[in-house]
């Protein structure tokens, strides 16, 4: 309060603190005019109050004024200074209300700032807009795209495209063409169609996307995809029906081009969709921008819905945490920062909003809060978490199926490829590096280190295989050999097949390698027992011609003496009656040493054979049994013997032995002629006793010589001489059985050498 002179006479303690003063007593007593001055002066200043009144009369109450206050310390602060004249039986006296609006200019700064930026923001917008725009135009020239737009409350063309015309070949001059005008352009084929199309969409059926022909002026016929939808006009809210006409010559470039369009006016529609809310805690007030109301479902108001009534616009799900949010907010001022829920409008439909919240200027009383829609961006993520889980499954798929190839080739020793002739882009699977030798971690080879993995005499066909296969020929199946580093030899069989893509005309040429080492082996083991089969087949055959001739002549001699003796025992003389009991017993004793022979290689090839070890007279048993082949040839036979060198003490089995010697000098005599001398030799070579018999018969042709200890083989020149075959057998089994071994050196008609060496074995020295 203060009189006409502009003394402060009192005041309240909410002015000690605007003006920042210790107390009332520091500000009463001066003058107005120190605290108080109009802004945009400096000094001192009295400020009359009468003035500032108005022309009103003393008794009306003064209006607000903006003037700039002084505090204690000097510093300068924007006020509200209102004068009101008081009724006082004192005299004249004077009220002054002043209001520190610090916070009111630093929030109309704010806003200002704010309101620049969302302008500007606009503005950007609206320019990104305009390009879109722009840009669809051009897209509309360069992929030969017309439109039209069409009041179907009116039945009036609102607009044609430049393009359309052009499309059309309609001059824009002459005015909007008429309907019929439009069907004459169209092929005669077509025209009922698309007559019927344009019915429909005009009684607002609907229009879906087909393809008709257009007949140009110069005769050549253009295809043309026509579609439309439909919308109500924002200006006349009159149904309207957009229709596009698209010439799809170059179908693909168009929809590259409009995809392109539809992006940039995917992201400009998604920035526009963005609303705000300026909240005031300390004022209670609420302020929401229009597109805020649209975002929510709400008709635009001046007055924001309640926040209950947003909250009844927030997903069920969702409301609860939002609602906890927005108390929180109200309550202390406290922000969540960035959130999202969702909103369930009036329609029916679902959005989500992103919000992002912020104090303005560090006030925590002034929250600025944007809202955004994200539902397409949502739909977006949730979309590509779906391909990518798809994708995920997809690949786990692939790699549980590459495990179950993987193993399954492993099990079935078979590896595949894969190469590219243009690129020489090669793809091997583990069981292929694994079927050469090779890391399959690694690369696959290259052709020069694959080669080398091949059996030398594999290199020339496989190279030439692949040489016909790079020049896109098919190759037949074929078998090769490769040598792993542990050196041993496995046989691969390839299927290969030459493919190309016939858009790409990319040459690729597939093959499946197989491991057929057992099988192989398995051809071998089955040859092996065929060719043993024919030769138990021979040597049954070779068996029954024995019996048949070598059998058939001692028992004939047999049977002959036989019936001699019964029918002339009376007549011979004794020496014809011991003549025929000879020849008797020489039959008989044939035929026993023929089953000898057979049941002794019975025995050998059952292993029933035993060797049994004496110490052995050499020389006396090559007397003894010489002079025993010799009686059966005749007395005038004569053997050549020497026995040299040989320790009375070495060991073998006699029996064994008298089939050795028995054999051979039976051979040398028998082929042999009468004139023709037969030696026989026993001395030491090395640790072994050596026995060579050799006569100067016939001989063994050098072609019969590899498998003349064969059972069953005799030589090719033999003739009539009897024989069964089994001599020879007979006595390599001896010799191996005592663990030795036969040698043969022969030449037709320069007789026959065979050396046999025994181990000597000499019996342990007592012990002293």
């Amino acid at each position: 309060m203060f009189g006409p002179d502009e003394i402060i006479q009192a005041c309240n303690p909410a002015a000690v603190r605007i003006f920042g003063f210790s107390g009332p007593e520091a500000l009463v007593g001066r003058r107005l005019g120190s605290l108080v001055r109009a802004p945009g002066e400096s000094g001192a200043k009295t400020v009359r109050p009468k003035p500032l009144l108005g022309d009103a009369g003393p008794a009306r109450v003064g209006a607000r004024t903006e003037m700039t206050g002084v505090r204690a310390h000097g510093v300068e602060f924007p006020c509200e200074f209102t004068v009101v004249r008081l009724e006082s039986a004192e005299g004249e006296a004077y009220g002054a209300f002043v209001r520190d609006i610090s916070d009111l200019r630093r929030a109309e700064a704010e806003l200002r700032k704010t309101s620049a930026d969302l302008e500007q923001e606009v503005k950007q917008r609206t320019a990104e807009l305009t390009h879109a725009v722009r840009a669809f135009e051009r897209a509309q020239r360069v992929s030969q795209t017309g439109s039209i737009e069409l009041d179907l409350l009116t039945a009036e063309h609102t607009k044609w495209s430049q393009e359309m015309y052009a499309l059309l070949e309609f001059d824009p001059a002459h005015g909007t063409p008429t309907l019929e005008a439009f069907l004459g352009r169209i092929h005669p084929d077509d025209r009922g169609r698309a007559a019927h199309v344009i019915d429909e969409a005009w009684r607002g059926r609907g229009w879906e996307p087909y393809d008709f022909r257009v007949v140009r002026s110069d005769g050549s016929i253009r295809w043309m995809r026509g579609a439309a939808h439909f919308f109500t006009s924002a200006v006349t809210a009159h149904p309207m029906l957009s229709a596009a006409l698209q010439d799809i010559t170059e179908r693909k470039t168009i929809e590259l081009e409009l995809e392109r369009l539809m992006q940039r006016l995917s992201r400009a529609q998604e920035v526009a969709r963005m609303g705000f809310v300026d909240i005031d805690r300390r004022q209670h007030r609420r302020e929401w921008s229009r597109e805020m109301f649209a975002l929510f479902g709400f008709s635009w108001s001046p007055e924001p819905p309640s926040v209950e009534e947003m909250l009844q616009r927030v997903h069920p799900d969702d409301r609860d945490r939002v609602r906890a949010i927005i108390d929180r907010s109200y309550a202390t001022g406290e922000l969540a920062g960035t959130i999202e829920y969702r909103l369930l409008l009036p329609d029916g439909t679902t959005r989500w909003i992103r919000n992002i919240a912020e104090h303005e200027s560090g006030d925590n009383d002034r929250i600025m809060s944007i809202y955004l829609d994200i539902t397409d961006l949502k739909l977006a993520q949730e979309a590509e978490a779906h391909r990518a889980s798809e994708l995920a499954a997809a690949v786990r798929h692939l790699d549980r199926t590459r495990r179950r190839l993987e193993r399954a080739q492993a099990l079935a020793r078979m590896g595949d490829a894969e190469r590219d002739i243009g690129t020489r882009h090669r793809v091997w699977s583990r069981e292929l590096f694994l079927l050469h030798g090779l890391d399959p971690d690694r690369e696959p080879p290259t052709r020069e280190e694959f080669l080398a993995r091949l059996h030398p005499e594999d290199h020339g066909k496989m190279a030439e295989s692949l040489r016909e296969a790079d020049g896109g020929a098919d190759i037949p199946s074929f078998e090769y050999r490769v040598i792993l580093p542990s050196g041993e030899t496995r046989w691969l069989r390839v299927h290969s097949q030459t493919t190309t893509d016939p858009e790409s005309g990319v040459v690729r040429v597939a093959s499946s390698t197989f491991d057929i080492t057992e099988q192989k082996a398995v051809e071998q083991e089955m040859h092996r027992l065929l060719e043993r089969e024919r030769e138990l087949g021979r040597l049954k055959a070779d068996f029954l011609h024995m019996v048949t001739h070598e059998y058939r002549t001692p028992l004939g001699i047999i049977v002959s003496a036989a019936d001699i003796l019964e029918r002339y025992r009376d007549r011979l003389s004794p020496d014809e009656w011991r003549e025929r009991i000879r020849d008797i017993r020489s039959g008989a004793l044939r035929l026993a040493g023929l089953m000898e022979e057979v049941l002794f290689l019975g025995k050998a090839e059952a292993g029933t054979v035993p060797l049994e070890l004496h110490p052995i007279d050499f020389g006396a048993l090559v007397r003894d049994v010489v002079r025993e082949v010799v009686a059966t040839f005749g007395s005038e036979r004569d053997i050549e013997i020497s026995v040299r060198d040989v320790p009375s003490g070495a060991q073998a089995d006699e029996k064994l032995l008298r089939h050795i010697l028995g054999n051979l000098v039976s051979n040398a005599l028998k082929y042999s002629k009468l004139d023709q001398p037969v030696r026989v030799s026993v001395d030491l070579e090395g640790g072994h006793v050596r026995l060579v018999v050799r006569d100067e018969g016939i001989g063994i042709p050098e072609a019969d010589q590899p498998r003349i200890f064969e059972m069953f083989r005799r030589a090719s020149n033999v003739g009539t001489i009897s024989g069964t075959g089994l001599g020879l057998v007979v006595v390599k089994r001896c010799v191996e059985l005592h663990g030795g071994s036969i040698g043969l050196r022969s030449a037709p008609g320069r007789g026959t050498e065979v050396t046999v060496l025994i181990p000597i074995n000499l019996p342990a020295p007592p012990r002293p």
